[in-house]
């Protein structure tokens, strides 16, 4: 039973953009609003049932003409003994084009990406609270003209979490991507979130250990319906 509360942590409990293994209940929505001053995103899921959840997120960078706009469906791929939980996601993702970094006159022009992810997960039991652990790792591939030979793209994100009483939740997440013809970039972000009713509140600073390593500082709020 509190391996079951763990999970159902975690369900409740997603990070904008990535949110593990667990597929929702047919109804089951959520809702997160984010932003840390270089992006402000919205992100939402919703169980359709069958074990597919349905997915959308909207960023919006800043300096960037357009938003980021994606779609996703998650499905289960494999459930194994100790709760662990291995699904499959993929989606399409509609942006400015990359190129617009490197030169002005293609600011405004948009591409369209393809995407898929693994993540695997389970929940666990400890003597600070029940928590879970993640792993996700997902692919890229940009569709439409590739006008700087960056088409492929890989990230690999690793979060660990605890829920510490009713209201407290702390989590630490690992971020790593790499852009092809480009550097590695890692980013290490703790994150404290606190129930409010239905709804969590969360601040979370991270800073880069690998590449730039700009401070920044994340809030959000998170809503289950």
């Amino acid at each position: 039973m509190r391996m079951v509360v763990a999970v159902l942590v975690w369900i409740g409990l997603a990070t904008a953009g990535q949110a593990g293994p667990w597929p929702r209940d047919r109804g089951d929505g959520f809702i997160a609003l984010t932003t840390d001053g270089m992006r402000r995103q919205v992100y939402a899921e919703y169980g359709i049932g069958f074990d597919l959840t349905l997915g959308v997120e909207v960023t919006q960078i800043r300096g960037h003409a357009y938003p980021v706009i994606a779609g996703f469906v998650r499905r289960p791929l494999w459930r194994g003994k100790g709760g662990w939980i291995l699904s499959m996601e993929t989606g399409l993702e509609s942006r400015e084009s990359h190129a617009a970094r490197s030169w002005a006159h293609m600011a405004g022009t948009r591409e369209l990406a393809a995407r898929a992810g693994l993540s695997w997960g389970r929940g666990f039991e400890s003597r600070w609270g029940d928590g879970w652990m993640v792993v996700d790792a997902q692919v890229e591939r940009v569709l439409t003209i590739d006008w700087i030979a960056a088409r492929h793209s890989a990230k690999l994100d690793a979060t660990i979490g605890i829920a510490w009483g009713e209201r407290l939740k702390l989590m630490l997440q690992a971020q790593g991507w790499m852009r092809q013809g480009g550097s590695p970039l890692v980013r290490i972000e703790p994150a404290v979130a606190f129930r409010l009713g239905p709804a969590h509140l969360l601040a979370a600073p991270s800073v880069g250990v690998v590449g730039p390593r700009d401070p920044r500082f994340k809030l959000g709020l998170w809503l289950e319906f």
